[in-house]
């Protein structure tokens, strides 16, 4: 839709010339990094106030449902018409006309909020199903119950949503990104307040049983108010402009019947997306289920989502606060089919986005397990190494992402939600047939993990088939090139400042075990991660500027002449570039950005490639670049064939011969003596047992180590250290029924290993007491053989010296156990 007055167009110019993209973005950047750094201490505790496997899981399962379904039933279909629609409306008039319709668009969205609000907590039992199905019928229902205090969240994502691109729409950038402080900090002071009352979580819980109303109210609640409160601090900024918010419902006139269709397929390519999220949460849901069942430790729905806020920090922190700053740009030259202008604003979005999250994600990937244990210190090594490897998966698409992103962007400018539509289509596909391969062909360790890695490859395929599309609608011929060979530039700068930070990382640095403590684990990470900050993001920078990438060159230089160090006249192939696309770092963008709005958009992006084109040193630009893009390919393929090569002469570790078999048994004073005569003897029932009553011995799980079953077991909660004092302890206490019988052998089986789990004659009132019949590591097999036939109707195994658990940190787990006699 152009807009045809032209008072209106001034208006509109007026408002996207005011608008600096560097500064916008800086200051939205600055918040988004400020809320991140909150968020991953609000992360830390979470960790520690709840674990990270079982209760985690039911948790964090609720509280993204709220985020899940205002995206998919709001999010897409506001970001879709919204902008364009407040653009229309602030042109027309910037008083009282343009600000009633506005306000009535307001009010229409929250009437719908609010109905979502209702529906969803109306439909908690079934969506909970849908999303989080796979988990045992206790920790589903505490999962519903967490569900209802979180729903409300949807109205309050939608008003911070519609409040925040109101904002937007006056140029107004930098509160809708610091308003996520406020929802941090109020979550930090409620986890605070929650581990202050109820103390700390072993990193794998299933116990139910403690979790009452005021439990939950303060975990919970304290989340919906942190939405809550992020919403409505935008109404201070927004008065503060003198904009008056009231409510109207005078909806005629707002060309509903043209963006009802843009909405239709906005909702159909977010239900593309959520579906491809509902498949990878669903699959943790069975992760998490079969962990329970099996007594063993699966990546589940709370590693996939403490590895999502780590991956989305690239997204956050850079492509959208760029690509929001320029969305009004986009949405001003699409209402004008200005298409070499809007090419320019998709550059600009484009080349700035990529050298940051380019460089952010190869962070991610070299320094995954240090950031697992700095961001998360309470999970055991082998959970943290999971959340790596979850969070590898994921980063390995952020540079797809960012072209996604950013194609999203101007497909919403130029209200084409058909084809974003289409090009999201490849996400739940890719990720659904990965899923099918996981949950049917391997075992549940690798379920999670092969289901992600459709969301990378999905991002990249939509990324690469919307830029062609785009091509089709318009967009200038040369941007594909101009983005394909910064990516290019980007990429082979990233993989030579990684392989550094690789090498220093894993080849000097400890990698925390179970022997460290939750502090010590936490000073590891941090200190690590920084590390690898220190020794990438320069090293990136400087091979950037040596690949002649066009904004690291202009601020190279535009520094350099604030010092008075670059010689005059000194002219250098970013420069050369920047006759063809300006950059907002530079001093000629700067000055248009402050020209009269008729002189802005006087010239377009064509003229301004045309007269590129027709200068002499065009052809020889184009030659530098080529040759340049050669020797990147050349140098990209001989560091291959180094790494490779230094890889087959790597000295390989020995294997076990035939004749130096590892000795796995359990060493202990008692003698096991083959004996096949004893026979096994019923077991009338078995209880769990726990020194301090704390719960952690998982009382429901009791039945498992008698059913029969060697996949199924009893576990206690994992314990930071091995040595219990102080009168705590766990154990099994063992029934043979009301008479006396004649015990011979005890056989325990286990996935634990270590420790000490003694075999008592007492009752479960004095597991310590009695007397000892044997006493003997955890392996996969522990046979107690009695010297002497014990005649008893009760036994106890109890331990205070914790094996090694199957999930990491230290638990009592038993397979199975039988009595013969």
């Amino acid at each position: 839709m152009r807009l045809n007055s032209s008072r209106e167009t001034r208006e509109v110019a007026a408002g996207v010339a005011a608008t600096r993209t560097g500064r916008s973005s800086a200051i939205m950047a600055a918040g988004t990094l400020v809320s991140r750094i909150l968020g991953f201490a609000r992360q830390w505790l979470l960790v520690a106030a709840i674990g990270g496997f079982g209760i985690a899981d039911a948790f964090n399962t609720a509280n993204t449902l709220p985020n899940t379904l205002y995206n998919l039933l709001a999010g897409g279909v506001l970001n879709a018409i919204l902008v364009p629609t407040i653009v229309r409306a602030l042109s027309k008039n910037r008083g009282k006309e343009g600000t009633d319709q506005v306000n009535a668009l307001l009010t229409l969205a929250s009437i719908i909020l609010l109905g979502m609000v209702v529906v969803t907590v109306m439909l908690a039992l079934p969506i909970v199903m849908l999303y989080g199905g796979g988990m045992p019928d206790d920790l589903f229902n505490l999962t519903v119950i967490f569900a209802l205090w979180c729903l409300p969240q949807i109205f309050f994502y939608g008003t911070y949503a519609l409040l925040g691109q109101v904002l937007n729409s006056l140029s107004s950038f930098g509160p809708y990104m610091w308003a996520p402080v406020v929802n941090n900090v109020i979550g930090i002071t409620g986890l605070v307040l929650f581990i202050r009352l109820y103390g700390t979580a072993p990193a794998e819980n299933f116990d139910t049983s403690t979790w009452d109303a005021p439990k939950i109210a303060l975990l919970a609640g304290s989340m919906t108010l942190g939405i809550a409160l992020q919403a409505l601090v935008l109404l201070f900024p927004l008065k503060r402009l003198g904009f008056q918010l009231r409510a109207n419902f005078q909806w005629r006139g707002l060309g509903f019947r043209h963006t009802g269709k843009v909405a239709a397929w906005a909702f159909a390519g977010i239900f593309a997306n959520a579906l491809m999220n509902l498949i990878a949460t669903r699959i943790g849901s069975e992760a998490n289920g079969a962990g329970n069942l099996a007594g063993e430790f699966y990546p589940a729905t709370s590693l996939f989502g403490y590895a999502t806020m780590l991956y989305m920090l690239p997204q956050s922190l850079v492509t959208i606060s760029v690509s929001t700053a320029v969305f009004t740009a986009m949405a001003y030259h699409a209402t004008q089919n200005d298409f070499p202008a809007l090419s320019e604003d998709y550059l600009k979005a484009l080349r700035l986005s990529s050298l940051f999250t380019i460089l952010l994600a190869g962070m991610l990937i070299v320094g995954a397990l240090p950031l697992a244990n700095f961001t998360a210190s309470a999970l055991p090594p082998e959970q943290a190494q999971a959340l790596a490897t979850v969070l590898v998966i994921l980063s390995l698409g952020i540079p797809g992402q960012t072209i996604f992103s950013t194609n999203t962007r101007v497909f919403y400018s130029l209200e084409d939600t058909r084809t974003q539509f289409l090009v999201t289509l490849p996400a739940p596909v890719l990720t659904g047939l990965f899923a099918l391969v996981a949950r049917f062909a391997l075992p549940p360790d690798y379920w999670l993990e092969v289901t992600l890695i459709g969301e990378p490859l999905s991002l990249l395929v939509g990324g690469l088939i919307g830029l062609a599309l785009l091509r089709r609608r318009g967009i200038s011929a040369h941007v594909l090139r101009d983005a394909s060979s910064h990516y290019l530039r980007c990429l082979v700068a990233v993989v030579l400042a990684g392989i550094p930070a690789w090498l220093v990382l894993y080849g000097v640095f400890e990698v925390p075990d179970e022997n460290y403590t939750i502090a010590d684990t936490f000073f590891s990470g941090f200190i690590r991660s920084l590390l690898v900050g220190f020794i990438m993001g320069p090293l990136y920078f400087f091979l950037t500027w040596v690949f002649n990438v066009t904004e690291v060159r202009d601020t190279v230089k535009t520094f350099a002449d604030k010092v008075g160090r670059r010689p005059a006249g000194t002219a250098t192939l970013g420069e050369n570039e920047r006759s063809a696309m300006s950059t907002d770092t530079s001093a000629t963008e700067s000055a248009s950005w402050k020209a009269d709005t008729r002189n802005v958009f006087s010239q377009s992006f064509a003229d301004a490639r045309q007269a590129a084109q027709d200068n002499d040193n065009a052809v020889k630009v184009a030659a530098e670049e080529s040759k340049l893009t050669v020797k990147i390919v050349a140098v990209g393929v001989a560091l291959v064939c180094i790494i490779a090569l230094a890889a087959w002469f790597w000295p390989r570790p020995q294997a076990t011969t035939a004749n130096e078999t590892l000795d796995l048994s359990p060493q202990s004073e008692l003698k096991v003596v083959p004996d096949a005569a004893p026979a096994p003897l019923p077991i009338a029932g078995v209880t769990s047992i726990s020194g301090k009553n704390d719960g952690w011995d998982n009382a429901e799980m009791a039945p498992l180590a008698i059913d029969g079953k060697p996949e199924t077991s009893w576990r206690t909660d994992a314990m930071r250290t091995s040595t219990l004092v102080d009168g705590r302890g766990f154990g099994l206490a063992i029934n043979l029924g009301e008479a006396p019988v004649k015990v011979r052998k005890v056989i325990v089986t286990s996935s634990a290993k270590g420790g000490v789990l003694e075999l008592r004659q007492t009752t479960a009132q004095d597991p310590s007491g009695g007397t000892l019949l044997g006493s003997l590591p955890l392996a996969d097999t522990v046979t107690y053989e009695l010297a002497e036939p014990v005649e008893t109707n009760q036994l106890v195994l109890w331990s205070t010296e914790m094996p090694t658990g199957p999930g990491g940190g230290f638990r009592l787990t038993v397979s199975e156990v039988q009595v013969l006699g």
